[in-house]
């Protein structure tokens, strides 16, 4: 059972980093995308005003030329530039066309990455949380273990003790009691010295 919970735990683990990774992936290819796009219309948008100059400057032409070559020849750059501009600004709108679908994505793709972020640190502050707990467990079993060895050490010691106590006395009792023996037969010994002696002077 044990064994179920773990392997769920790593998938858990594994798909959060996995979601990590393509999310940030994800966002730094649509940033790559939207930044090439855009650098695209900004060049299109510098050649049509290039060309819309050089628009002005033909007609500008066109009013001061004499011969109708001349007008020919300008009627002519002035219809090429009107068509590149033309195709610029038509090139321009598909452009800008992809790049508002795409900065939808990059934004829905950033948004995912904040997301994924935020639960990563959260379930690595949650595992914090729970290795610091574990950890504090762990010492207040020991402290539990070392005052329970303490108390019974206390105990072998008051034991130790008790029975030295005991060993003496029974030690002081038996030396008294020898000595009272002792006593007892010295006392026997002289008494019957003194009879000896009393018979003698009789």
């Amino acid at each position: 059972m044990t064994q179920k919970l773990s392997a769920l735990e790593k998938g858990i683990r594994k798909a959060e980093r996995e979601f990590v990774r393509v999310t940030h992936s994800t966002a730094r290819a649509l940033e790559r995308d939207a930044r090439k796009l855009s650098n695209q219309i900004n060049r299109l948008n510098r050649s049509v005003q290039s060309n819309r100059n050089r628009l002005a400057r033909e007609a500008e032409r066109l009013t001061s030329a004499k011969t109708a070559a001349a007008k020919r020849k300008i009627r002519a750059q002035i219809k090429k530039f009107e068509q590149l501009v033309d195709d610029a600004k038509a090139e321009l709108q598909e452009h800008r066309a992809n790049l508002k679908p795409l900065r939808a994505q990059l934004s829905e793709a950033r948004e995912y990455a904040r997301k994924a972020l935020g639960m990563s640190k959260a379930l690595s502050a949650h595992e914090k949380e729970m290795a610091k707990k574990a950890l504090a467990r762990a010492k207040k079993k020991a402290a539990k273990k070392k005052v329970a060895k303490k108390k019974v050490a206390k105990k072998k010691v008051a034991k130790k003790k008790v029975a030295k106590a005991s060993a003496k006395k029974r030690t002081v009792k038996k030396a008294a009691s020898r000595k009272k023996a002792a006593a007892k037969k010295t006392t026997a010994r002289r008494a019957s010295k003194k009879k000896t002696s009393r018979k003698k002077t009789a």
